[in-house]
């Protein structure tokens, strides 16, 4: 489930960088928002 994905993914990241979001790589920023998109789509087209 991409609800799943994306909180592994946050888990990893802000274990790697810190919970400001400003610290975090681009790419890291990329992929949490494009994975965040995917959520929101999934959960309206539910």
């Amino acid at each position: 489930m991409a609800e799943d994905n994306i909180l592994d993914r946050l888990k990893d990241v802000v274990g790697a960088y810190g919970s400001d979001p400003v610290r975090w790589p681009e790419a890291e920023r990329g992929e949490l928002e494009t994975l965040a998109r995917s959520c929101g789509d999934a959960h309206w087209m539910a």
